[in-house]
Protein backbone atom coordinates (compact mmCIF):
# COMPACT_ATOMS: atom_id res chain seq x y z
CA UNK A 1 0.00 0.00 0.00
CA UNK A 2 2.97 2.21 0.91
CA UNK A 3 4.04 1.74 -2.19
CA UNK A 4 0.92 2.67 -4.00
CA UNK A 5 0.87 6.38 -2.62
CA UNK A 6 4.39 7.25 -3.22
CA UNK A 7 4.22 6.14 -6.56
CA UNK A 8 0.58 7.78 -6.97
CA UNK A 9 2.28 11.07 -5.23
CA UNK A 10 5.45 10.93 -7.67
CA UNK A 11 3.21 10.83 -10.62
CA UNK A 12 0.83 13.44 -9.32
CA UNK A 13 4.02 15.71 -9.17
CA UNK A 14 5.32 14.49 -12.40
CA UNK A 15 2.57 14.81 -15.07
CA UNK A 16 1.63 18.48 -15.32
CA UNK A 17 5.06 18.98 -17.77
CA UNK A 18 3.64 19.12 -21.36
CA UNK A 19 7.25 17.85 -22.63
CA UNK A 20 7.45 14.48 -20.59
CA UNK A 21 9.24 12.02 -21.71
CA UNK A 22 9.75 8.31 -20.78
CA UNK A 23 11.87 5.67 -22.03
CA UNK A 24 9.42 3.01 -24.21
CA UNK A 25 9.52 -0.51 -23.39
CA UNK A 26 7.46 -2.45 -26.10
CA UNK A 27 5.28 -5.52 -24.86
CA UNK A 28 5.77 -8.31 -27.15
CA UNK A 29 2.12 -9.07 -28.72
CA UNK A 30 -0.13 -10.00 -27.44
CA UNK A 31 0.52 -8.90 -23.96
CA UNK A 32 -1.29 -5.50 -23.04
CA UNK A 33 -0.87 -3.89 -19.08
CA UNK A 34 -3.79 -2.20 -17.60
CA UNK A 35 -3.48 1.09 -14.72
CA UNK A 36 -3.88 -1.55 -11.82
CA UNK A 37 -2.13 -4.46 -13.53
CA UNK A 38 0.92 -6.07 -13.17
CA UNK A 39 2.64 -7.97 -16.16
CA UNK A 40 6.40 -10.22 -16.21
CA UNK A 41 8.37 -10.07 -19.40
CA UNK A 42 11.43 -11.17 -21.00
CA UNK A 43 13.51 -7.77 -22.12
CA UNK A 44 17.07 -7.75 -24.19
CA UNK A 45 20.23 -7.11 -22.17
CA UNK A 46 20.76 -3.10 -23.58
CA UNK A 47 17.10 -2.57 -22.39
CA UNK A 48 17.61 -4.30 -19.07
CA UNK A 49 21.12 -3.02 -18.35
CA UNK A 50 19.72 0.20 -19.16
CA UNK A 51 16.99 0.11 -16.77
CA UNK A 52 19.36 -0.74 -14.22
CA UNK A 53 20.74 2.35 -14.23
CA UNK A 54 17.65 4.26 -13.81
CA UNK A 55 16.80 2.16 -11.07
CA UNK A 56 20.11 2.45 -9.32
CA UNK A 57 20.54 6.37 -10.26
CA UNK A 58 17.62 7.15 -8.44
CA UNK A 59 15.72 7.17 -5.17
CA UNK A 60 12.15 7.90 -6.92
CA UNK A 61 10.12 4.69 -8.30
CA UNK A 62 11.72 3.92 -12.02
CA UNK A 63 8.88 4.76 -14.43
CA UNK A 64 8.54 3.42 -18.29
CA UNK A 65 5.99 3.72 -20.79
CA UNK A 66 4.50 0.15 -21.91
CA UNK A 67 3.47 0.16 -25.22
CA UNK A 68 2.17 -2.91 -27.09
CA UNK A 69 3.22 -3.98 -30.57
CA UNK A 70 -0.26 -4.49 -32.13
CA UNK A 71 1.85 -5.74 -35.49
CA UNK A 72 4.55 -7.87 -34.53
CA UNK A 73 7.73 -7.96 -36.90
CA UNK A 74 8.08 -9.90 -39.91
CA UNK A 75 10.91 -10.88 -41.97
CA UNK A 76 9.76 -7.83 -44.73
CA UNK A 77 8.17 -5.45 -42.44
CA UNK A 78 8.41 -3.72 -38.74
CA UNK A 79 6.80 -3.81 -35.74
CA UNK A 80 3.47 -1.51 -35.38
CA UNK A 81 3.44 -0.13 -31.77
CA UNK A 82 0.19 1.34 -30.67
CA UNK A 83 -0.28 4.91 -29.90
CA UNK A 84 -1.72 4.10 -26.06
CA UNK A 85 -0.37 2.64 -23.58
CA UNK A 86 0.54 2.92 -19.42
CA UNK A 87 3.01 4.61 -17.56
CA UNK A 88 4.26 1.47 -15.75
CA UNK A 89 6.32 1.33 -12.34
CA UNK A 90 9.20 -1.24 -12.17
CA UNK A 91 9.05 -3.80 -9.40
CA UNK A 92 11.40 -5.86 -10.11
CA UNK A 93 13.99 -6.38 -12.75
CA UNK A 94 16.15 -9.33 -12.26
CA UNK A 95 18.83 -10.93 -14.67
CA UNK A 96 18.19 -14.16 -16.06
CA UNK A 97 20.21 -17.46 -14.89
CA UNK A 98 21.58 -17.83 -18.66
CA UNK A 99 24.13 -15.52 -19.08
CA UNK A 100 24.33 -16.53 -22.81
CA UNK A 101 20.48 -15.67 -23.70
CA UNK A 102 19.38 -12.73 -25.70
CA UNK A 103 16.25 -11.53 -23.62
CA UNK A 104 18.61 -11.47 -20.31
CA UNK A 105 16.48 -10.01 -17.61
CA UNK A 106 13.23 -10.28 -16.35
CA UNK A 107 11.05 -7.41 -16.06
CA UNK A 108 7.92 -7.42 -13.55
CA UNK A 109 6.32 -3.92 -14.28
CA UNK A 110 3.47 -2.40 -12.57
CA UNK A 111 0.54 -0.32 -14.60
CA UNK A 112 -0.36 3.53 -12.81
CA UNK A 113 -1.82 5.36 -15.65
CA UNK A 114 -2.82 5.19 -19.08
CA UNK A 115 -0.89 7.56 -21.46
CA UNK A 116 -0.77 8.28 -25.23
CA UNK A 117 2.00 9.29 -27.82
CA UNK A 118 0.90 11.93 -29.59
CA UNK A 119 3.37 11.07 -32.28
CA UNK A 120 3.32 7.88 -33.65
CA UNK A 121 6.86 5.69 -32.87
CA UNK A 122 8.68 4.09 -35.44
CA UNK A 123 11.03 1.00 -34.70
CA UNK A 124 12.81 -1.19 -36.35
CA UNK A 125 12.88 -5.35 -35.08
CA UNK A 126 16.15 -4.41 -34.12
CA UNK A 127 15.34 -1.45 -32.15
CA UNK A 128 12.56 -2.72 -30.24
CA UNK A 129 15.67 -4.26 -28.20
CA UNK A 130 17.14 -1.07 -27.30
CA UNK A 131 15.01 1.68 -24.99
CA UNK A 132 13.91 5.15 -26.90
CA UNK A 133 12.68 8.09 -25.10
CA UNK A 134 9.18 9.26 -26.26
CA UNK A 135 7.32 12.15 -25.74
CA UNK A 136 3.64 11.14 -23.69
CA UNK A 137 0.59 12.80 -22.97
CA UNK A 138 -1.52 11.81 -20.24
CA UNK A 139 -5.57 12.25 -20.26
CA UNK A 140 -6.59 16.00 -19.96
CA UNK A 141 -7.10 17.04 -16.31
CA UNK A 142 -10.92 17.10 -15.66
CA UNK A 143 -11.51 14.97 -18.47
CA UNK A 144 -14.52 13.00 -18.38
CA UNK A 145 -16.88 10.50 -20.37
CA UNK A 146 -20.12 11.58 -21.35
CA UNK A 147 -22.95 10.06 -18.50
CA UNK A 148 -24.40 8.08 -21.91
CA UNK A 149 -21.08 6.38 -22.43
CA UNK A 150 -21.02 5.77 -18.31
CA UNK A 151 -24.46 4.08 -18.43
CA UNK A 152 -24.21 2.19 -21.45
CA UNK A 153 -20.82 0.64 -20.83
CA UNK A 154 -22.30 -0.46 -17.13
CA UNK A 155 -25.19 -1.75 -18.93
CA UNK A 156 -22.56 -3.74 -21.86
CA UNK A 157 -20.60 -5.33 -18.25
CA UNK A 158 -23.82 -6.03 -16.53
CA UNK A 159 -25.73 -8.00 -19.31
CA UNK A 160 -21.93 -9.67 -20.43
CA UNK A 161 -21.95 -10.85 -16.18
CA UNK A 162 -25.83 -11.95 -16.38
CA UNK A 163 -24.98 -14.26 -19.26
CA UNK A 164 -21.81 -15.29 -17.91
CA UNK A 165 -23.65 -16.29 -14.39
CA UNK A 166 -25.96 -18.41 -16.38
CA UNK A 167 -24.33 -20.14 -18.62
CA UNK A 168 -20.38 -20.26 -18.09
CA UNK A 169 -17.88 -21.77 -15.29
CA UNK A 170 -17.34 -20.19 -12.24
CA UNK A 171 -21.54 -19.15 -11.88
CA UNK A 172 -21.44 -17.95 -8.74
CA UNK A 173 -18.47 -15.66 -8.72
CA UNK A 174 -19.78 -14.03 -12.32
CA UNK A 175 -22.68 -13.80 -10.09
CA UNK A 176 -21.44 -11.60 -7.34
CA UNK A 177 -19.56 -9.48 -9.50
CA UNK A 178 -22.60 -8.94 -11.58
CA UNK A 179 -24.57 -7.62 -8.25
CA UNK A 180 -21.16 -5.76 -7.16
CA UNK A 181 -21.18 -3.63 -10.94
CA UNK A 182 -24.72 -2.82 -10.63
CA UNK A 183 -24.03 -0.91 -6.83
CA UNK A 184 -20.87 1.04 -8.97
CA UNK A 185 -21.64 4.27 -9.22
CA UNK A 186 -20.08 6.17 -12.49
CA UNK A 187 -17.26 7.62 -10.93
CA UNK A 188 -15.56 3.72 -11.45
CA UNK A 189 -16.96 3.34 -14.68
CA UNK A 190 -13.37 3.80 -15.52
CA UNK A 191 -11.62 1.78 -13.57
CA UNK A 192 -14.56 -0.66 -14.46
CA UNK A 193 -14.03 -1.22 -18.18
CA UNK A 194 -10.23 -1.72 -16.87
CA UNK A 195 -11.30 -4.55 -14.49
CA UNK A 196 -13.69 -6.12 -16.79
CA UNK A 197 -11.25 -6.68 -20.13
CA UNK A 198 -8.91 -8.23 -17.47
CA UNK A 199 -11.65 -10.95 -15.70
CA UNK A 200 -12.85 -11.87 -18.71
CA UNK A 201 -9.76 -12.34 -20.15
CA UNK A 202 -10.70 -10.20 -23.11
CA UNK A 203 -8.83 -10.59 -26.67
CA UNK A 204 -5.90 -8.48 -26.94
CA UNK A 205 -7.94 -5.93 -29.78
CA UNK A 206 -10.82 -5.92 -26.73
CA UNK A 207 -8.36 -4.82 -24.18
CA UNK A 208 -5.80 -2.11 -27.04
CA UNK A 209 -9.42 -0.51 -28.08
CA UNK A 210 -12.28 -1.34 -26.23
CA UNK A 211 -11.25 -0.45 -22.37
CA UNK A 212 -10.50 3.04 -20.70
CA UNK A 213 -8.41 4.17 -23.43
CA UNK A 214 -11.55 4.75 -25.50
CA UNK A 215 -13.99 6.39 -22.44
CA UNK A 216 -11.08 9.05 -21.75
CA UNK A 217 -9.85 9.99 -25.15
CA UNK A 218 -12.98 9.09 -28.01
CA UNK A 219 -15.43 11.32 -26.29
Amino acid sequence: MAGNVISGWWLATTMTSPDTQLPVVPLPHPQVLLPNGRISLLVSRNIGDHLLSLVEESSEPTIIAAVPIVTPPTGASDPVLSDHGVAAKVVRLGRSSNNHDEHAYHLTIAGLARLHLPHSLHLTAAQLNTLTYCPIEYPPSGAKPTRFTLESTKAAAVNLLDKLAKSGPRRDYWSRMMHFVEGIDNSRIVWLADAMASAVEAEFNDKLGGSAPSLLWRN
